[in-house]
């Protein structure tokens, strides 16, 4: 009587069966982990991008100065005693002159944000337009509103913009820093 020490077919095609179980959930796991991070990091590049973008234009809205020469030549449309322009009705580009009397504009064009400034006050000067968003990100949407734009108003100068790319918004509001006094 000689028992045989081994394993049946039966066990080995069992045994064979609850590894490759656990093997494919594990690996299912992996590859739904390894997804949910890619979309992470595209998330996060979108929002440092927009953080950039939002820090940038900030800036700039903060030290912008009003347009006091006549006639103007930057602000084409309102003119004199103005801090920013829209162009009107999709206010989707805003034109200012910065700190250093240089005009300046931010806009949409297609996919992108841009940024162009002129070598002088004036808007009839303006260089290349620079884009201020990746060619990985698609801005849906770039709109402007003022308030206290005019010199005449008695508000401080406010800009509020609000940037859709890749489908995540983003909405702030800058107050120019210098005190809003007619001149």
């Amino acid at each position: 009587m000689s028992k045989s020490k081994g394993f049946t077919l039966v066990e080995i095609l069992v045994a064979l069966f609850i590894f490759s179980l656990v093997i494919g959930g594990a690996v299912n796991l992996l590859v739904s982990s390894l997804s949910a991070q890619k979309i992470s990091l595209q998330k996060e590049q979108v929002f440092r991008e927009q953080s950039s973008l939002a820090e940038y234009m900030g800036r700039a809205f903060r030290q912008a100065t009003k347009e006091l020469g006549s006639p103007a030549l930057c602000l084409t449309t309102v003119g004199r005693g103005y801090n920013y322009e829209l162009n009107s009705p999709t206010n989707n580009r805003i034109r200012f002159l910065d700190r250093n009397n240089i005009c300046q504009q931010f806009f949409v064009s297609g996919s992108q944000i841009y940024e162009q400034k002129s070598t002088d006050s004036s808007a009839a000067n303006f260089g290349a337009q620079v884009a201020l968003t990746s060619n990985n990100a698609t801005a849906d949407s770039l709109l402007f509103a003022l308030l206290g734009q005019n010199q005449t108003d008695n508000l401080q100068p406010r800009v509020t913009f609000f940037a859709q790319i890749n489908g995540i918004q983003l909405q702030t509001t800058i107050s120019q820093r210098n005190f809003d006094v007619q001149q």
